[in-house]
C-alpha cells in the first residue's frame, strides 16, 4: 500500500524489532517490522515490509561516548526504531543498532509503501 508522504508522520514502530535492514542498489531503504502503529487506526500486530524510496544523499550518524559521528549510512542497520519524523519530504529515523547503540537515518523521500509480510514456510 502506498502511503502518502505527509502521513509518514502519523506512522511508528513501537516496541517492534525490526528486520531485514537493507539498502538496495537504487539507495532505498527496505525493513521489516513486527508491528505497526498507524495514527488514527491503532496498533497492528503483524509483521509489515516497509519500503522507502528516497532521492538525494542519505545522512546518517551514531552516537558513541556522548558525540555524534557521521557514518557510511549503506553500512548496518537498525534493529528498533526508537525515533520517526517527517517534515515536508524528509525523513529522519534513529534508534537502536545491534552493536553500536544509537544511529539517526536522513532521508529524502519521493514513495513510501507498507505490505504485510507473511513468512514462507517450507
Amino acid at each position: 500500500m502506498l502511503i502518502p508522504i505527509e502521513r509518514v508522520g502519523g506512522l511508528s514502530f513501537p516496541d517492534c524489532t525490526i528486520s531485514d535492514f537493507l539498502w538496495n542498489d537504487r539507495g532505498n531503504l527496505s525493513f521489516v517490522s513486527d508491528g505497526l502503529f498507524i495514527e488514527g487506526l491503532g496498533f497492528l500486530a503483524e509483521r509489515f515490509a516497509v519500503e522507502c524510496a528516497c532521492y538525494g544523499e542519505v545522512l546518517s550518524r551514531r552516537f558513541i561516548d556522548h558525540k555524534w559521528f557521521e557514518v557510511d549510512p549503506y553500512d548496518g542497520g537498525l534493529y528498533f526504531i526508537g525515533e520517526w519524523a517527517t517534515e515536508q519530504h524528509n525523513l529522519r529515523l534513529a534508534g537502536f543498532e545491534r552493536t553500536d547503540g544509537w544511529r539517526e537515518y536522513f532521508i529524502a523521500l519521493t514513495s513510501f509503501t507498507i505490505a504485510p509480510s507473511i513468512p514462507i514456510c517450507i
